[in-house]
């Protein structure tokens, strides 16, 4: 008897059914009703021994969940054969972590209350697929804080005109960005519950402290009050009496799809341990949306515990797939892999209104433990995350390496598109001393990991101190190749275009498009690309037409070694001064030559930095003086016994199109004659077999 390799389920289904057919035709065969039941069935032939791939088919429909669905090792598959989870035929199935709201009764004015009882709290509302607000003061924008010096991380001050009158306090709560003690950092936000107000001294106090002191400047809005309920879209549950309260984006209100989410997590694989990891299964072509968040958020990437959500969580887990799926309305992470993660493949899917970071992998930080690794996140469209957290990018990795992330296209982020970040597994850091460069090779995870062919634009969209590809902290080795990176602006205080940042060392920067940055916006693209580590190399890259502030490549030594970087054969056109430096030595390059230079403006400068503390140490008091020294071409060649830019000129690209962003160079181009190499432009991006693929930008 040949094992049964095909199951189904149905919206019209019955768990009593077998599962054996895509309708019912008598008896007892015909579809499940629930994919919990098709993966119970599953597992009784997993454990029976498999001998072909196993294809649970699920039809169209809505499928709302009330809890999440679990796959551990039991649910795994083999070596050769498969466990795969898809569509049926063309239909579209879609994965609801929401309840329908129906029962909604007239308020007050154009607000609407429903009673949902207490079971649940949500944080999140949805009307048609579109995001609602958590009711909230200022409706748009920030207050900036005023430093309370007694609890710094635990309470500030507001100003006269920023608190409204609001009768009920009980389920406040603030979104902030620790601004540190000057109120200046926007790195990371959080969300904190209020625990009082002291009106007479405008003293806002926390339920927990903040990630940084909240300094004066540190932006941020209340949330959470029936009070603050004004708007259209915007939303408030009253824990006390289970009532939904809300203002609905359009009228009928009893036309709408309105959705709560009732989980942070739809689908869990989920390992017993680093031993007996969930393997070798797949997720085809299904939509999935609609989770929440957790109620408060002071959680940052530098954290070592796993207490993030993701829609989708992948933890003990190798050789999970998950391909051509839709992910969107979430109130985390659309994909979190965390801890024990290897060889799986996030392919082809589309991400959109994300709570916080589209594809995000974490890993374990201690040295017995590089199990995060080997990953491939390729050919997926990421747009829009960071809805609930402030510095959610597209993809960010965390101690975490030899992935692979490629052909990805991401759009609005508030932070980053593309961020790599790691802590030193050293015991001791590295002292600012060039003899502990070789340390770095093994100081944490976040190593060989490869950033290609990805097209990347606005980011930045809401802080700071930030770069569309970033890299901080140890870890090495890693390679950024062949993306595109362009029409991205910083809107407020500084940033950057590609960003290797402290202890991103022994990185290669090759083959990269960095266009149109900062075009408008209020903030300052510093560089366009920014190299603080050691022996970074940058190589063959195309910086055109930026509004570069300083210059087009920085680098700055600060705590750690900054040293032995590589700059040739690279173009940069029309994008500030050639290069800055902090306190420059001759360290700081082994190699820079055969770049081509043009600007019509002829800013050709080299700009050097002198920082020098004066009468002591600056944290002890000492006085920091800053002076400045511009050195031309010609004068900078000839400083070194022409070491450096010997052979790199001054000239026109000839680019075939700028308007029509063609790169490529006319035959004639004098950066050949230096040893340019054409970049694969036209292979930059989504590939041909994304689904339902939107070329526009």
């Amino acid at each position: 008897m040949s094992q049964r390799n095909e199951y189904y389920v149905s919206c019209d289904g019955n768990d009593s059914w077998d599962g054996s057919r895509p309708v019912f035709s008598g008896d007892d065969e015909g579809p499940f009703r629930t994919i919990k039941a098709a993966k119970d069935s599953v597992r009784q032939l997993i454990e029976d021994g498999l001998n072909s791939d196993v294809i649970i088919n699920i039809r169209g429909g809505n499928y709302y969940l009330d809890e999440t669905l679990i796959y551990n090792e039991l649910d795994s598959g083999t070596e050769d054969y498969r466990i795969i989870y898809k569509n049926y035929d063309e239909e579209k199935p879609v994965l609801s972590g929401g309840r329908l709201v129906s029962n909604w009764q007239h308020y007050k004015g154009n607000i609407y209350v429903a009673e949902i009882g207490k079971d649940i709290c949500p944080y999140s509302l949805f009307e048609n697929g579109r995001r609602c607000i958590y009711a909230r003061y200022p409706k748009n924008g920030y207050n900036n804080a005023i430093m309370w010096e007694d609890a710094p991380m635990e309470s500030f001050q507001y100003g006269k005109q920023d608190l409204p009158t609001i009768l009920d306090k009980d389920d406040l709560q603030v979104y902030i960005w620790p601004g540190g003690m000057e109120g200046d950092w926007n790195w990371f936000t959080n969300t904190i519950n209020i625990s009082s107000i002291d009106e007479k001294n405008r003293i806002i106090k926390l339920q927990e402290a903040a990630s940084y002191e909240l300094g004066t400047g540190s932006r941020y809005y209340i949330q959470g009050a029936l009070d603050l309920l004004s708007e259209p879209g915007e939303f408030y549950y009253d824990k006390k009496e289970g009532r939904l309260y809300y203002y609905p984006y359009t009228a009928p209100i009893e036309e709408q799809n309105i959705v709560i989410p009732v989980m942070n997590e739809i689908i869990s694989f989920q390992g017993e341990s680093i031993d007996k990891t969930v393997k070798n299964i797949s997720l085809q072509n299904i939509e999935i949306r609609y989770t929440d968040r957790k109620e408060q958020l002071t959680k940052v990437v530098t954290s070592d515990s796993f207490n993030n959500d993701g829609t989708i969580c992948i933890e003990n887990g190798e050789n999970i797939e998950i391909k051509y799926c839709r992910i969107c309305n979430t109130g985390s992470h659309g994909i979190y892999l965390k801890g024990y993660a290897q060889k799986n493949l996030i392919y082809g899917n589309k991400f959109n209104d994300i709570g916080e970071t589209g594809v995000y992998i974490e890993g374990i930080r201690k040295p017995e433990y590089f199990v995060s690794r080997n990953n491939q996140i390729v050919n997926n469209d990421i747009s829009d995350t960071g809805k609930n957290v402030g510095h959610g990018a597209g993809i960010q990795l965390y101690q975490s390496g030899e992935n692979t992330i490629a052909h990805n296209r991401i759009r609005n982020t508030p932070r980053y598109s593309i961020s790599l970040k790691s802590i030193s597994i050293l015991e001791d850091e590295l002292s600012n001393s060039y003899e502990t460069k070789d340390n770095t090779l093994y100081s944490g995870y976040n190593v060989k990991n490869i950033i290609e062919y990805n097209d990347l634009a606005h980011a930045n969209t809401d802080s700071q101190d930030t770069g569309v590809i970033e890299m901080w902290g140890g870890g090495s080795r890693n390679i950024i190749r062949n993306n595109y990176i362009h029409d991205s602006n910083v809107n407020f205080s500084f940033g950057f275009g590609i960003y290797l940042d402290d202890r991103a060392d022994f990185c290669l920067v090759e083959n990269n498009i960095i266009e149109g940055l900062q075009k408008k916006g209020n903030g300052k693209l510093l560089y366009a690309i920014y190299a603080k580590g050691l022996n970074d190399r940058i190589i063959n890259n195309v910086i055109i037409n930026n509004n570069v502030f300083r210059a087009a490549i920085g680098t700055f030594e600060m705590v750690y070694p900054n040293v032995d970087i590589e700059i040739e054969r690279n173009i940069i056109f029309e994008s500030g001064d050639i290069y800055y430096f902090q306190n420059w030595d001759d360290k700081r390059f082994s190699k820079c030559d055969y770049n081509l230079f043009y600007s019509t403006q002829g800013r050709y400068g080299i700009l050097n930095e002198i920082r020098d503390v004066q009468s002591g140490n600056k944290e002890l008091g000492g006085v920091e003086s800053i002076k400045w020294e511009t050195y031309s071409l010609e004068k900078w060649i000839g400083m070194f016994d022409d070491k450096f830019d010997s052979h790199s000129i001054i000239g026109n690209p000839q680019f075939r199109d700028i308007n029509n962003k063609d790169f490529r160079l006319s035959p004639n181009s004098p950066a050949y004659k230096l040893g340019y190499e054409d970049i694969d432009f036209c292979n930059i991006g989504l590939k041909e077999d994304f689904p339902e693929i939107n070329k526009s930008n």
